[in-house]
């Protein structure tokens, strides 16, 4: 069995275990994140862009690179569990945000192409909200938090941030890209205030280089357990 570190946070979601002192069903939780999903499509015109072309052929590889990790491990049933999506809308004016709801529903508002202007900073950005939602997702605050669009939530503690740092790292080189590209996103956001995406992720301390030290232990994890000798 390969040893991504992610392993058992996701078992506890698929087999409908106890996370955060909450029992949630697999099913309800997918119901309520498509209700959730479904009132930020009705909320936000979508835009069927150039961007929304490229948000898809991107988030295809990451969907791969996770379906590869579920049948490594023995859960090639579960593939079919998560109905991704990847859609591009049009939030408030300015408004840079990235969403990855249970399911495997990934939003992102036209506005955050300024900020991931590449096909690596948007893989970067949806592998560390898949990561945040594998931990998260089954904990009611954080369906709160997109229930409520982001609005009065505290934000993700230093700790819940470093460990999705790690996990999305490791996401991102099995689907075949570099994670050290985060550090170049970081060093931009932690300096703009008009990045709503930035208000809720804790620049904690020596960030950038734990960062990069996920990053080069993620490409060696890829190499020697999943074989991927590439990385854009």
């Amino acid at each position: 069995m390969n040893s991504l570190k992610a392993f058992p946070v996701l078992t506890a979601i698929f087999f409908s275990s106890l996370l955060q002192g909450q029992e949630r069903n697999f099913n309800d939780l997918m119901a309520e994140s498509e209700l959730i999903y479904n009132e930020y499509l009705d909320d936000y015109e979508i835009y069927n862009g150039i961007e929304s072309i490229y948000l898809k052929q991107f988030g295809e590889k990451v969907k791969a690179g996770f379906d590869r990790y579920l049948r490594s491990n023995g859960y090639k049933d579960m593939v079919s569990e998560f109905n991704w999506e990847f859609k591009v809308v049009k939030m408030n004016e300015g408004q840079k945000n990235i969403l990855v709801l249970p399911g495997c529903k990934v939003l992102v508002s036209l506005d955050m192409f300024s900020v991931a202007n590449n096909e690596a900073k948007m893989v970067w950005l949806i592998t560390h909200g898949l990561a945040h939602t594998l931990l998260e997702g089954n904990d009611k605050n954080t369906m709160n938090f997109f229930r409520l669009k982001g609005k009065n939530f505290v934000g993700y503690t230093q700790s819940k941030e470093l460990k999705a740092d790690e996990w999305g790292a490791e996401l991102m080189a099995i689907s075949g890209y570099d994670p050290e590209i985060g550090v170049e996103i970081w060093k931009n956001l932690k300096d703009d205030e008009n990045i709503e995406y930035r208000d809720y992720h804790p620049f904690y301390e020596d960030k950038l280089m734990h960062m990069m030290r996920n990053a080069n232990d993620a490409k060696k994890m890829a190499k020697s357990e999943f074989g991927v000798y590439s990385f854009q």
